[in-house]
């Protein structure tokens, strides 16, 4: 068996399980299946224990919200199959206490030092494990309906809150009471709802079952939950197809759209069980709940491009600012690649969405190669490895793909471009980019007919 990490999945055992875990026509089942196995009194094989903690770590990426897993990990979908409660919960909380006892063969092999990372993740898990279950400290109120739902009655400061919960999302009711409701059915009809963590585990139909949540107005026009769930990024090769985009919710539709879109769209927070405990702590006596600052999408597009400075870091390499200042872009031989890529990427359509540094700096070396093609830049600025295609590009270059060039510049020249934002610890260079860019567009649309 293939051991390549202490963790969960750092195995072929857990991964397999993984896979089957997919496809299986009843994941609970599966589950408690995994999870018995280490409740009998008998020595463990090794794919036994991990095929246990696996289980134990889907569920818990259930509780956490996917949190540390992208939505395309097989782990993530694996589960997304699930809809936990407390009683599986409870099962494996105490299965991961066999993990490393005296009938494990885990326990066996590992040493001293392997002993202490596998510890460490196995208290990850269990944190997260009972992260989902914070919210039952508060009494519950009856649901009917819906088993797989909880609904409680949160009290502080002389009032109640009613949360619901199905240990994968959280919706906190926008109403305050004076006295304990008993049942969700006391709760008006008119009083709205408020998603905060609804992410790709999960689905809110359940929620919307009861027939008496509504969306808040601000969120939506439409009979339906929308708030922008989470950003994520993708990149399918080293040096471009990096694409990040924020995801709209829509009932359990979703929809891609880019930065420029959404941009001033209202978010909903992420709200963990363990986050709105902290908040009802803090709840005021006047009855309004304090709920954590809402990022802008501004605000998480900075946050994201901050987090991507080491990771871009190789694509400024150079000096200068011109679109050849950039040697990383063309260290290949490009000639055969580049007629169809300023077909495809030097588009009037394009809109910069303002989350990449190599999809910027890409489409500006692409324009700087159209405007030297036809001599909107001078050759001597050319560097020499990318002389002999500019000739034979001549014949491929015309008004649209100039019109598409100066689009371009104009674009990597706006206020969501990635280029002068990373340049700008690099006053120099930053200028010498900005000059660039500008000079090119001027020149390119001097060679178009008035």
């Amino acid at each position: 068996m293939g051991v390549s990490g202490l963790g969960p999945f750092d195995n072929d055992c857990a991964l397999d399980f993984v896979d089957e875990f997919i496809e299986v026509g009843s994941p609970i089942r599966s589950i408690r299946a995994a999870l018995a196995r280490l409740d009998e009194d008998c020595y463990h094989q090794n794919d036994e224990v991990y095929q246990a903690w696996a289980a134990c770590e889907l569920v818990a990426i259930v509780l956490s919200g996917g949190e540390g897993y992208d939505a395309d990990d097989p782990q993530y979908e694996a589960a997304s199959r699930l809809r936990p409660n407390k009683k599986l919960v409870d099962q494996c909380l105490t299965t991961l206490t066999h993990i490393l006892d005296k009938n494990s063969e885990l326990s066996d092999l590992v040493d001293a030092e392997q002993r202490v990372g596998v510890e460490s993740n196995l208290e990850q898990t269990r944190a997260r494990l009972e992260q989902g279950l914070v919210l039952d400290k508060f009494p519950r109120l009856k649901v009917p309906k819906i088993k797989a739902m909880q609904a409680y009655a949160v009290a502080t400061g002389g009032k109640w809150i009613v949360a619901l919960y199905d240990y994968s999302n959280l919706i906190v009711l926008d109403a305050v009471y004076d006295q304990k409701p008993e049942s969700v059915e006391q709760i008006p009809l008119g009083h709205m709802a408020v998603l905060f963590n609804c992410r790709y585990l999960g689905p809110i139909d359940d929620f919307a079952g009861l027939g008496r949540l509504r969306p808040a107005e601000a969120l939506t026009e439409s009979n339906e939950y929308v708030t922008i769930i989470r950003h994520a990024c993708s990149s399918s090769s080293d040096m471009a197809s990096f694409e990040t985009n924020y995801w709209l919710n829509r009932g359990r539709q979703f929809t891609q759209q880019h930065y420029d879109d959404v941009r001033e769209y209202p978010f909903g927070p992420e709200f963990l069980p363990d986050q709105f405990a902290e908040a009802v702590e803090d709840f005021v006596a006047s009855g309004t709940l304090e709920l954590p600052p809402v990022p802008t999408p501004t605000e998480l597009r900075d946050e994201f491009l901050e987090r991507c400075q080491s990771e871009w870091a190789r694509y400024l390499e150079g000096d200068g600012g011109g679109p050849f200042s950039f040697p990383r872009l063309y260290e290949l031989d490009v000639s055969n690649y580049i007629v169809p890529w300023i077909k495809l990427h030097l588009r009037t359509n394009w809109t910069n969405s303002g989350m990449c540094l190599p999809d910027d700096l890409f489409r500006y070396f692409l324009a700087g190669v159209v405007a030297a093609s036809i001599g909107a830049c001078a050759e001597s600025e050319v560097p020499e490895s990318l002389v002999p295609i500019l000739k034979p590009l001549r014949a491929h270059i015309g008004h649209p793909e100039i019109s598409s060039a100066i689009h371009i510049l104009s674009c990597v020249l706006d206020e969501a471009s990635v280029i002068p934002r990373v340049l700008r610890n690099d006053p120099p260079r930053r200028v010498a980019f900005l000059n660039w860019a500008n000079a090119l567009r001027d020149a390119l649309t001097a060679t178009l007919p008035n």
